[in-house]
């Protein structure tokens, strides 16, 4: 094992141990945060999207919890209501629209090896959606449409997903800070030129 994947290791596992914390103090923005930088640094960490899936589970985000349950071997009623809600927000397998594409590319498992690495229940559950995919990103090409993610090199399309979005602002812990911050800044602010009224 190389330094630098010892130190992606080390990274990671720093991240899961304060997720981790995080749940267990009610703070799931938090950990979803540390988690998908965990992914990020190292997509293949089973553990992390099992994780990452139940900390959506618990923001009561059923549709990306089920995004990253599906390439897990979780079968339980939570998650296999959540993979549900996921599959059927693809809408109609026999003609995926671009955006469920993205969407399922940014699962990462569009990759051979890494479908490959997956166990029977994810497999089964994403081999249909995978083919369907292909099939979809081959038709796209053919008419000279690109999608994000993909790259083609010799005609042959390889799937590179892309980083997790970005959380919004307001739901950043640095976000909030910042907004409560500027807002204090504000109040004060308001509070000066109230007393500068009231002296004239």
């Amino acid at each position: 094992m190389s330094a630098t994947t010892k130190r992606i290791d080390a990274a990671t596992e720093a991240l899961v141990r304060r997720a981790t914390a995080d749940l267990a103090a009610d703070r799931p923005w938090l950990a979803m945060d540390r988690l998908q930088n965990a992914l990020v640094a190292d997509p293949s960490r089973d553990e992390v999207r099992a994780l990452l899936g139940e900390t959506y589970l618990r923001m009561q985000d059923e549709r990306r919890a089920g995004r990253v349950l599906a390439s897990t071997e979780r079968s339980d009623d939570d998650a296999s209501r959540a993979i549900a809600v996921w599959v059927a927000s693809l809408g109609d397998q026999r003609r995926l629209t671009r955006r469920a594409v993205r969407d399922v590319i940014s699962t990462g498992v569009m990759d051979d090896d890494r479908l490959e690495s997956l166990g029977p229940v994810a497999r089964a559950r994403l081999d249909p959606i995978v083919v369907a995919t292909r099939a979809e990103v081959e038709r796209l090409a053919s008419v000279g449409k690109r999608i994000d993610g993909l790259t083609e090199l010799d005609g042959t399309i390889t799937f590179s997903p892309p980083p997790p979005p970005q959380p919004d602002i307001f739901e950043t812990t640095r976000g909030k800070i910042g907004l409560w911050i500027a807002g204090a800044v504000m109040s004060a602010g308001a509070f000066q030129v109230g007393g500068w009224i009231g002296l004239w």
